[in-house]
């Protein structure tokens, strides 16, 4: 008997508790809104929403980016209601990278919606739960404690039903460009609406009161790919930045990050 409590105890303290929080206390508990950004551009509520984002994309097929672990999916159901759509609205469920804090809603957000999910093919096994990250520049206790996460929250894993590469176009979202920018992960990828000059940064540019950064180096993959993404990025042609991490930076999005590139190459 004294067994069966204990074991009772602990798959409520680690499988259930986690997930009655982020599931049933988060959406009572945060604003879970939507405030627009750009002309059909929407940010999504959730925990931690002024610095960890989730978009809705409304001109063309409902789209989503990167609803991730703080974002779960009665947050992003009450969110979208106060734009006019549901949860079933949603088209497509688009994946910047796989790291959980942006991906950590996609498999329910795919089940609920019946969405197909786009991601790069480098981060695709990832995502779908054929291979775990081993964050090499993290330190030991940091990579335990993330890889129990990942154990405990495992039911993000989907799959992805469409699978990109570099520059192509997503035609059926209004024909948004890939740029794959590795380094953070493998298949980390931008999103550029061209017409509109929008950088969709995911985590390769980080804009954090005002301050321009790039994602942490213990939780990159290749700290000399993620330069190297950096430095392509000056090159694209775009006004406004709307990254994964952070403040949206609208209207000098291309002249920050220029200029912050060139302070990591005069100081590095």
């Amino acid at each position: 008997m004294k067994f069966l409590v204990w074991f009772l105890s602990i798959s409520v303290l680690v499988y259930w508790a986690p997930r009655v929080f982020l599931n049933f206390v988060i959406p009572c508990i945060v604003r879970c809104e939507a405030v627009e950004i750009l002309p059909g551009v929407y940010k999504l509520g959730g925990l931690r929403s002024r610095v960890k984002n989730v978009y809705a994309l409304t001109k063309g097929p409902l789209t989503i980016i990167d609803p991730g672990l703080f974002s779960p999916v009665r947050c992003i159901d009450k969110s979208l209601r106060h734009i006019g759509y549901r949860i079933t609205d949603i088209k497509f469920i688009v994946a910047t990278h796989y790291h959980i804090d942006h991906i950590g809603s996609v498999g329910a957000l795919r089940r609920k919606s019946g969405a197909q999910v786009i991601a790069h093919e480098l981060d695709a096994p990832f995502i779908e739960g054929h291979r775990r990250d081993q964050y090499p520049h993290a330190p030991w206790h940091l990579k335990t404690a993330l890889l129990f996460v990942d154990l405990l929250l495992h039911d993000y894993v989907s799959k992805v039903d469409i699978i990109v590469r570099d520059s192509q176009h997503l035609t059926a979202l209004g024909d948004l460009e890939i740029i794959h920018t590795p380094g953070h992960t493998p298949g980390h990828m931008c999103l550029l609406d061209r017409p509109r000059k929008i950088l969709f940064s995911g985590d390769a540019v980080q804009n954090f009161d005002g301050r321009i950064t790039r994602a942490k180096e213990i939780y990159s993959d290749d700290l000399e790919a993620d330069m190297e993404s950096l430095r392509r990025l000056t090159e694209v042609d775009f006004v406004h930045v709307l990254p994964g991490d952070g403040q949206p930076l609208l209207h000098e999005g291309k002249a920050r990050v220029a200029r912050y590139v060139k302070s990591l190459v005069l100081n590095p």
